[in-house]
């Protein structure tokens, strides 16, 4: 909210195109005041099999539903509401399109990396939950090293117990040392996403170790992490995937029906094609 500039319904549209489903993906912008009104009639409504939520609706929503998944609970935000039988259930599907992304990146699960998280806040969350989740899967555990520009921010995170991981709060001025321990690097902070940005470090062959891995959230343009991560011939990845990867995982929830990888896979590349475009890029 606002919703005018959402690239969801054109993701979407290409879903249904693929599968050749008479589905219908609609923008309604809702005021913070009038959530509660909109539940109630979403309840009522027989043709419709769910939605998605964004800012500031994610968190405010949580109290209006009748089940949260686990992992929505543990990020403390919704955006992916499915209709049952039982009621609205909510998830968050942010964390499963970080986890999808990165280990296409890497060639496998996210587990047992020592990771810096540049930036605390709700995408942040997403991806500490992928990398408790990737641990917990395969029995790992990883240390995860935690800046934001807002110390306060990052130690409040520290202090929440995550599965399988290690946090721990650090300042700027550790930022050169701590990457030196890293496997994985993680801007989810909005950093990059304008040109001139400044981003608090610079990868160089002196402070990283080898075979860092960069992942960068931000979409709208190729930003100046991710260059320096493929100067140095980094594995790198900016989050183009990630948005579309949660959009499609949220598909899957309404969906309810198993599909091939393979034909997962050509519906993501078809977004990602889709979201270049939309956002200007053409690297």
């Amino acid at each position: 909210y606002p919703v005018a500039h959402s690239l969801s319904p054109g993701m979407h549209e290409i879903i249904y195109s693929i599968l050749g489903l008479d589905w219908v993906y609609i923008k309604k912008e809702i005021s913070p005041d009038k959530l509660e009104d909109f539940i109630e009639s979403i309840k009522i409504d027989k043709k419709i099999r769910g939605f998605n939520l964004t800012i500031p609706h994610k968190e405010a929503v949580i109290s209006l539903l009748d089940e949260v998944d686990e992992q929505a609970l543990q990020i403390g935000a919704v955006n992916t509401v499915l209709k049952t039988d039982a009621g609205l259930k909510g998830f968050n599907t942010d964390w499963m399109g970080f986890l999808s992304d990165i280990t296409a990146l890497l060639g496998g699960p996210p587990a047992n990396k020592t990771t810096l998280l540049i930036g605390c806040g709700g995408a942040g969350l997403s991806v500490l939950e992928a990398l408790s989740y990737s641990n917990f899967s395969t029995g790992g555990e990883s240390d995860v090293y935690l800046y934001d520009i807002d110390r306060n921010k990052a130690e409040m995170v520290a202090s929440i117990p995550r599965m399988n991981l290690n946090l721990h709060p650090i300042n700027k001025e550790d930022l050169e040392e701590t990457l030196s321990l890293a496997d994985l690097l993680v801007n989810a902070s909005p950093l990059g996403m304008k040109e001139g940005d400044f981003f608090p470090l610079k990868i160089s062959p002196s402070n990283m170790k080898a075979g860092l891995s960069v992942y960068d959230l931000v979409y709208n343009r190729k930003t100046e992490l991710l260059k320096n991560a493929e100067e140095l011939n980094l594995k790198a990845l900016g989050g183009l995937g990630m948005l579309a990867g949660q959009g499609l995982e949220a598909f899957k929830i309404w969906y309810g029906k198993n599909l091939e990888e393979s034909k997962l896979l050509s519906i993501k590349t078809a977004m990602v094609e889709y979201l270049k475009k939309e956002v200007g890029r053409d690297d």
